[in-house]
C-alpha cells in the first residue's frame, strides 16, 4: 500500500503520511521485522533437525523473500539489509549445513557481479549506487559525498571529551550534516561529547548485546531463543551498519541509530524487540515447567 503514496528523497515511498503536510508517518516496513523474526523464530524450532538440503530451505526463503521484494520496490535497500542480517543470524544458529550456506553465499557474489557491472555502466547512476561509489572513491563526486566528509570532520575535530553541547560555531548548530537528528545523530553525539562519550555509547551497545546472547541461552525453550536471537540480529546490524557509515566504513544506506535516532516507528519497534526478550525471560521457569510436563511418559 505504501508503494502507491507520496515518495520523498531518492524517490522512497516507505510511510504512510497523514496530518497537515505529512508531518505525521508511520513506516510498516519496521513493524514487519518483529513479524518476521517471530515467523522465522516458529518455523526453526518446530524442525527437529537443522536444513541440510535446499529443498527444506525454499519454505523458509519465502518467509524472508517477500518481504525483501516489497521493500525493494519502495525502494529501501537498507531496511531490506536488516531483514537479510536477521535471516542469516537465525539461519546461521540453527546449525544448517556450512556447505548449504557457503553455497548461497556463493550464489549471491555470482549473481551480483554482472549486475554490478550493469548498473555502474547504465545511462543514470540511480541516488543510492552513488552512495556506494562515493564510498569506493569519495573524490569521484564531493558533492555527494559531503554529508559523510562532513561527519568525518565533525568526529574528528571533537578530540577526546567533545565540543559541549550548544558549542557556537559546531557542525552541529550550523547544519553542515544532513539528517543530524536521524541517521547521523552518532556523528553529533561524537562531535558534543567526543571520544570519550561515543566510546561510551559504543560500550552501552556492546553490552546490551552480551545481555542478549546471555538472555537468549537461559530461554526455556527453541523458540524463545530463536526470539532473542533475532531481536539481537535486529538491533546488531543496525548499530554496525550506522556506526560505520557515519565514519566512513559502509556505504550510506540510511538505518536509524537504535534507541538514539529520532523516528517514531523505529523507536517503537526496538523497545517491542525488547519487551519480547524481557517477557520471554520472564516465563522461562514456567515454559521449562511446562514442556517437562508434556513429555509423554511409557509404560513398561
Amino acid at each position: 500500500m505504501v508503494l502507491a503514496m507520496e515518495r520523498g528523497r531518492g524517490g522512497m515511498a516507505g510511510w504512510f503520511r497523514w496530518g497537515s503536510g505529512g508531518e505525521r508517518t508511520f513506516q510498516p516496513s519496521e513493524i514487519a521485522k518483529l513479524a518476521i523474526i517471530i515467523s522465522l523464530a516458529k518455523w526453526f524450532s518446530n524442525r527437529k533437525k537443522p536444513i541440510e538440503t535446499f529443498s527444506e530451505l525454499m519454505p523458509v526463503l519465502a518467509y524472508v523473500g517477500l518481504p525483501l521484494l516489497l521493500i525493494a520496490a519502495q525502494p529501501d535497500f537498507g531496511t531490506a539489509l536488516v531483514y537479510v542480517a536477521i535471516f542469516a543470524v537465525m539461519l546461521f544458529t540453527s546449525g544448517t549445513s556450512y556447505k548449504l550456506i557457503f553455497g548461497m553465499a556463493i550464489t549471491a557474489v555470482i549473481v551480483f557481479i554482472p549486475l554490478w557491472y550493469y548498473l555502474t555502466n547504465a545511462e543514470e547512476v540511480s541516488f543510492r549506487l552513488k552512495r556506494i561509489l562515493v564510498f569506493l572513491d569519495p573524490d569521484s563526486d564531493p558533492d555527494t559525498a559531503r554529508q559523510i566528509t562532513n561527519a568525518k570532520i565533525a568526529i574528528g575535530s571533537a578530540g577526546l571529551w567533545g565540543k559541549g553541547m550548544f558549542r557556537e560555531g559546531s557542525f552541529a548548530l550550523l547544519n553542515y550534516i544532513p539528517d543530524d537528528h536521524t541517521d547521523f545523530i552518532f556523528a553529533i553525539v561524537a562531535e558534543t561529547f567526543g571520544f570519550v562519550g561515543a566510546g561510551a555509547l559504543v560500550l552501552a551497545y556492546f553490552l546490551l548485546m552480551v545481555r542478549l546472547t546471555a538472555l537468549s541461552s537461559q530461554a526455556g525453550d527453541s523458540f524463545g531463543t530463536y526470539l532473542t536471537i533475532g531481536i539481537m540480529a535486529m538491533l546488531l546490524f543496525h548499530v554496525f551498519e550506522n556506526i560505520c557509515m557515519v565514519i566512513g566504513l559502509m556505504p550510506v544506506t540510511g538505518i536509524p541509530l537504535p534507541f538514539v535516532s529520532y523516528g517514531g516507528t523505529n523507536m517503537l519497534t526496538n523497545w517491542v524487540g525488547i519487551g519480547i526478550v524481557l517477557n520471554v525471560h520472564m516465563r522461562r521457569k514456567d515454559v521449562r515447567m511446562n514442556v517437562a510436563n508434556a513429555r509423554p511418559t511409557v509404560e513398561i
